[in-house]
């Protein structure tokens, strides 16, 4: 990367400085690798220095970076040596030969393979056999966990300890005790990380253990809670401030409102404020009132009515600002604050018993492993570790204690710390803390050179533990003269300037110390350290592009969030499919690492994922689609693929053939090949045999099946008749091997398509086979038994598959597959996904320094809640989880060189844009500054991170444009210039075109498909003859005379047919459509409740949820019936369909008789009686009944001839009024249903009606115009009467709205 002559002064200095502690703090793309690499052969290539390479300990995490660190130090020994011998200078010619021979026996390695060989060397200090393996499957090692854990627990329930059967029942779930058993687990995980385990477990119960009289002033850790506490009103401050800024600018809603709200607010500010819990236990009690309504006497001299009041969108924008507010802190603190500080401790001291029968129960399945594993002669990798520090450690040392132990080296360590000059750690922000003593045991006390970046550690679920960097990188000095010296390399030598900025820009704002560990400061910070020739103009780079993609709320009603996820993965494909396409069309420039620029290819381009579990496959896929080649290392569970589990239902039958649904599988499948019908045929010749099986009657196919079929069965039976014999002689192995050895499966496979995935797990299968074979229990019975536990515990089986690197094509990977890897181009995808934090919400919850936090369990009601120590290590692990998170971010947004992508999408995207927006209202304008620490700690997905902050730069101005308000924007730190550029796209333009009439566009894209790179077939094709004869070319080049035709479907329902009228209009004009989108479904308005009064069901889902699904079902909601928008309306329409106005009169006691009339009859249910009957101040059905029968539209009613209701139809229609593509004279199928049609002697009335509480008339004129004048169109060729009047009956407004008639 950089020359000889070229090391900064920082990078120089970390390779000169020697006999000190060095912490080499590195940034991403810094060159660490460089410097480390140049340091090893300068220490080694100098005579001076004395030290052989041999006598360097270099520790990397992965084995490839070793091997890549060897080769490049030996290419580097070699170059010297050519320049060596080019000077003729024979004395440092032979130095260099020796070290270059001394390359063979130097220590570097990765961590486990070194500490394997000190095993080998020392294993007869430890009385252990030397035989002993390392398990590397982990399914392994969890079969053996659980196998001695159900032993101990037996034992522990034969004991019946009543504190042990306490703490059962506290983690049991429907008489299991799963979640018991996982929680061991999962504390003996994390004590493995310990250098001392045991010791670990054995002081768990400590902070329980709370003395009498303390108060929760005097206990450090319960000082978390409390901040968390804090910043939720720091939050709900945030609300009313808002709702401040509107008063300031409305005098009404001042007089209305103020007085309350100013109380409310000086409540919770001095709540934010509390610095210690005797402060907030000193605060005057607080609830939550209902909310002042409006009244005319306050409005008068305004003059304005209530009615119009409320209907305003500040007064609105105000009760729902104070809605939240009075949400968050009904929930998130008022229950907590009543709380007494007492119980808080009493309820945590109670559960001292409880932490100490899990830590020793721990503590003897810890024993118990180890003595299993022992006699089993195995180990897995945190043994290793264990078993060194036991080796490196005098533990003997009367005066040894774990906090001390790095100051008892053993007489073994000391001779191996005699052995090498230098220790070297790469990644050091990677290590765990048995890791650190050993190589603090190892080194002598100043020649420990550590390289590494806290904002890249990201391996915590591994047990890494980021806190050591930290610790030294906080304590180390950056002055030249100290021994434990610290180095920044900050100067980034990858990325593009603005990318640098931006990146700079974001984390300047969200990375503290309070919430994220870490100040991102100057020293922390990426500066420009790459040479670049002149930028071309069609340079790709330049900036960071945010792409939203806004979600068609309406449409968004599906609460899988898995489905979710996948229709959102599928959307953002499409959106960077097509930035794929027109960066490769254009030809646009990345940069090479010299400084020259060349255009880009596919391969320059990367996809990246927090996850890519189901969905590489999605985005595979689009790609496919668009014509762009991709490849995903998917690291998927091979078990659950069809070449797999076929080949599994197979050894299943081979074990034993009774089980019908493993053998009808087989028949199936390629390895006998029968179809459905044959399937039928045998099951009926089983019913007819009577027999249990399908099994017995197979011997008579002959008779049963067809010609074909019956051939396919006798050689299938031959072969079964070997396999059987072969599955008794010997393991599951050879049996796999010899069933495709003779049935030739693997070349079956790879004929699939994404067969050398196929082929690969197919192998990894019989890998598996194999290694269980060599274990103690062998066979195709034990082999079947142990998957299907593994897979029953939902275990999962992972292959690396095949990923076909050196092609050209666009990589898609995990974040954490990334690191280490640069890419002219990223995409981060799937920016808006929350994070995951379920570990934080167990009811045991572990942390490192804490040990376990777990919940109050009351044994009389077995009810069990959060106590004050386990929100206290909850609040510490989800820290510690959010700042992992802000890592990965910072690792993904570094590994771009030219440009980077954001995606994300979003329900709302205007209203997610203006809460981002809002929480910067009151931050201060200027340089740079972090954001609230509320806003930085709330957030739920990379997207509350990078917005906020994005939107406080100047070239977010559109935005800001667009949403009408200006945050206190911030200016870039000095030298930086970020640039955002935020765009936002409407799913529907990223609909395919069976989604939405998209035609054209499919046929572009199926002429861009084949510009696909040259292949065999190509060359082929090149040396063909040119002229083709010319009746094949005739055939060859026939084409539909109807192409519109065939791109138009032959049926539309009405509400589709709105959408594409709608968007017709809108495209033929130079208005954009109106605000609405889409149609026919009322707009989901708010629940019937008298104003001010909460609706508890439906709280915090109106949010997210459609009207029709607000309510839960009536068995859950205790059948008590909640209307809401939709099934409100849609009773309103029963009531408009059964009701005849002819006869009934229209008053309120006929219209309620009509009504329970009506129920009696079973026409409404009890439920909906009730409702109808309801006479609240905005629901009042009855009266709304009587304004309908006594408006103008009422009377017509009355008096018209023929009254249709609910009137379903199906028409054919020209098909170019929707597709103007379309041929003239091709017919469309169209079906819908009408409210209501009148039939009057000038003509037909089409009447809908509406219920929506959210409207002016002017919109709903809008929103429903099209649909109307379609069923306009639909009525008048049905009944061959032409319509003169197409009316809308809005009940919340009690009027009817007439609408223009449309006129070809």
């Amino acid at each position: 990367m950089t020359m000889a002559n070229r090391w900064t002064p920082a990078q120089q200095e970390a390779l000169d400085t020697r006999n000190k502690n060095l912490l080499l703090s590195a940034a991403a793309g810094s060159g660490k690798t460089a410097v480390l690499t140049e340091r090893i052969t300068r220490i080694a290539g100098d005579m001076e220095s004395g030290i052989d390479i041999n006598e360097l300990l270099v520790l990397t995490f992965t084995k490839a970076a070793a091997a890549e660190m060897k080769s490049r130090v030996s290419a580097s020994l070699t170059n010297k040596l050519r320049e060596a011998d080019a000077e003729n200078n024979l004395p440092l010619i032979h130095h260099l030969e020796r070290q270059l021979s001394l390359m063979g026996s130097a220590q570097i390695s990765t961590l486990d393979s070194f500490f394997q060989s000190l095993l080998r060397q020392y294993f007869y200090l430890l009385d252990l056999d030397p035989k002993t393996q390392i398990m590397a499957d982990e399914n392994e090692g969890y079969l053996l966990k659980e196998a001695v854990l159900a032993e101990v627990l037996e034992r522990w329930y034969e004991e019946a300890d009543p504190d042990f059967l306490k703490t059962a029942d506290l983690f049991a779930s429907r008489y299991q005790d799963r979640d018991l058993k996982d929680t061991i687990l999962r504390i003996h995980n994390f004590s493995c990380s310990m250098p001392f385990p045991i010791d670990w477990l054995k002081h768990l119960p400590d902070p329980y253990n709370i003395p009498d009289g303390t108060k929760l002033d005097d206990i450090p850790w319960s000082y978390d809670f409390l901040a968390s506490i804090i910043s939720t009103s720091e939050k709900i401050s945030e609300y009313y401030r808002r709702a401040f800024e509107i008063m300031d600018q409305n005098d009404a809603a001042r007089a209305v409102y103020s007085d309350q709200l100013s109380n409310e607010y000086s409540f919770i500010s001095s709540l934010a404020e509390v610095s210690s819990w005797k402060d907030l236990y000193d605060l005057p009690s607080f609830t939550f009132a209902r909310l002042t309504i409006a009244t005319a006497k306050v409005l008068k001299p305004y003059k304005m009515l209530v009615k119009e009041f409320n209907a305003t969108p500040d007064a609105e924008t105000i009760k729902a600002l104070r809605k939240q507010a009075a949400a968050t802190y009904n929930k998130s603190i008022a229950p907590l604050i009543g709380i007494s500080e007492d119980q808080w401790i009493g309820e945590t001291r109670n559960m001292a018993p409880i932490v100490k029968v899990l830590s020793d129960i721990t503590i003897d399945f810890t024993h118990s492993l180890s003595e299993r594993k022992r006699q089993e002669g195995v180990m897995d990798f945190n043994d290793l570790e264990h078993y060194v520090l036991d080796v490196l450690v005098d533990k003997d040392d009367p005066a040894f204690t774990p906090e001390t132990a790095a100051d008892f080296p053993s007489e073994a360590a000391l001779a191996i710390r005699s052995r090498y000059k230098e220790v070297m750690i790469d990644e050091y922000q990677d290590t765990n803390g048995v890791q650190e003593l050993i190589t603090s045991l190892l080194s002598s006390g100043d020649n420990r050179f550590m390289v590494g970046d806290i904002k890249q550690s990201i391996y915590r679920f591994r047990q890494a533990d980021p806190t050591i960097f930290l610790g030294k990188y906080n304590d180390f000095s950056t002055n030249e003269a100290a021994t434990d010296h610290r180095i920044d390399l900050n100067k980034n030598f990858r990325s593009d300037a603005a990318i640098l900025s931006s990146i700079n820009f974001i984390f300047r704002q969200i990375m503290t110390e309070r919430n994220l560990e870490l100040n991102y400061g100057a020293a922390e910070a990426l500066y420009p350290g790459r040479h670049e020739e002149e930028r071309p103009s069609d340079y790709c780079g330049g900036s960071v592009s945010i792409g939203l993609i806004d979600k068609d709320i309406e449409e968004a009603q599906n609460d899988n969030p898995k489905i979710k996820d996948m229709e959102n993965i599928r959307l953002e494909g499409r959106l960077i499919a097509a930035k794929i396409r027109s960066l490769i069309d254009s030809k646009a420039k990345v940069m090479n690492g010299d400084g020259t620029f060349r255009p880009i290819t596919y391969s320059d381009i990367v996809i990246l994922l927090r996850s890519v579990a189901g969905k590489a496959p999605i985005l595979l896929k689009v790609m496919g689609e668009y014509g762009i080649p991709a490849i995903s290392d998917r690291e998927d569970d091979y078990i659950q693929n069809p070449e797999v589990e076929t080949l599994l239902a197979l050894l299943k039958i081979i074990d034993n053939p009774l089980q019908d649904l493993a053998l009808t599988a087989v028949l199936r499948s390629v390895f006998v090949g029968l179809d459905e019908e044959d399937l039928s045929r045998l099951r009926l010749a089983q019913k007819a045999a009577g027999a249990e099986h399908i099994w017995p009657v197979l011997g008579n196919a002959d008779h049963i099946l067809k010609p074909g079929g019956a051939g396919l069965v006798s050689s299938f039976l031959s072969l079964y008749k070997e396999w059987r014999l072969q599955a008794v002689k010997d393991g599951a192995a050879p049996l796999i091997r010899k069933i495709i050895a003779d049935t030739d499966y693997l070349t079956y496979v790879s004929g699939l398509s994404g067969g050398e995935f196929r082929k690969a797990h197919v192998l990894a299968f019989y890998q598996l086979a194999l290694s269980r074979d060599s274990g103690a229990r062998s066979g195709l019975y034990s082999f079947l038994t142990e998957l299907s536990r593994l897979t029953k515990d939902g275990r999962n089986f992972r292959a690396k598959t095949p990923s076909v690197s050196a092609a050209d094509a666009v990589r898609i990977m995990t974040i954490h597959r990334s690191k280490g890897l640069e890419f002219p181009v990223v995409f981060l995808v799937d920016a808006a996904k929350e994070f995951n934090l379920r570990d934080t919400k167990a009811t045991a919850v572990c942390h490192k320094d804490r040990g376990i936090g777990i919940q109050y369990y009351d044994e009389e009601t077995h009810a069990r809640w959060p106590s004050l120590y386990w929100y206290s290590v909850r609040s510490a692990s989800e820290r510690e989880s959010k700042a992992e998170e802000a890592r990965l971010l910072y690792v993904a947004m570094t590994r771009a060189r030219d440009k980077l992508f954001i995606t994300a999408t979003l329900k709302d995207t205007i209203r997610s844009l203006d809460l981002w927006m809002a929480s910067l209202a009151g931050t201060e304008t200027g340089e740079v500054r972090p954001l609230p620490s509320y806003i930085t700690s709330g957030a739920a997905s990379y997207l509350d991170w990078i917005m906020p902050a994005a939107l406080r730069h100047r070239s977010s101005k559109d935005v800001w444009d667009r949403l009408m308000r200006i945050p206190s924007y911030a200016d870039d730190a000095e030298g930086d210039h970020s640039l955002f550029d935020i765009s936002i796209t409407p799913e529907t333009s990223l609909l395919r075109a069976d989604e939405t009439a998209d035609a054209a566009e499919t046929e572009k894209q199926l002429i861009e498909v084949e510009e696909t790179p040259e292949t065999n077939a190509d060359r082929f094709l090149a040396s063909l003859p040119s002229e083709v004869p010319e009746d094949l070319s005739r055939r060859l080049t026939w084409s539909y005379a109807f192409p519109g035709a065939a791109n138009t479907p032959g049926k539309l329902t009405a509400t589709a047919a709105v959408k594409l009228r709608e968007t017709l209009e809108a495209s033929e004009s130079d208005e954009p459509p109106y605000a609405s989108e889409i149609l026919a479904p009322d707009l989901p308005s708010l629940p019937e409740t008298e104003e001010g009064e909460e609706n508890e069901e439906t709280e915090g889902m109106k949010e997210t949820l459609p009207a029709d699904y607000a309510e839960p079902p009536s068995f859950l909601s205790g059948g008590k019936p909640g209307f809401t928008g939709t099934s409100f309306g849609t009773l309103m329409h029963k009531a408009m369909e059964m009701i005849d106005f002819k006869t009934v009169p229209a008053t309120r006691e006929a219209l309620r008789n009509e009504i329970m009339r009506l129920t009696e009859s079973g026409i409404f249910t009890k439920d909906e009686e009730e409702v109808l009957l309801s006479e609240r101040k905005y629901t009042n059905p009855v009266a709304s009944l009587i304004t309908f029968a006594e408006s103008p539209l009422g009377t017509l009613m009355k008096e018209a001839e023929t009254v249709r209701k609910e009137m379903p139809f199906s028409i054919l229609l020209p098909a170019d009024s929707f597709y103007p593509d379309c041929e003239k004279g091709e017919k469309i199928f169209l079906q819908g249903i009408m409210d209501c049609l009148l039939e009057t002697k000038d003509g037909l009335t089409v009447i809908d009606y509406k219920t929506d509480r959210v409207m002016t008339e002017e919109e709903l004129r809008e929103h429903y115009k099209i649909q109307l004048q379609v069923y306009g169109e639909a009525a008048e060729k049905l009944l061959g009467k032409p319509v003169v009047r197409l009316s809308l009956w809005a009940f919340r407004l009690g009027k009817a709205i007439d609408i223009p008639l449309h006129r070809n």
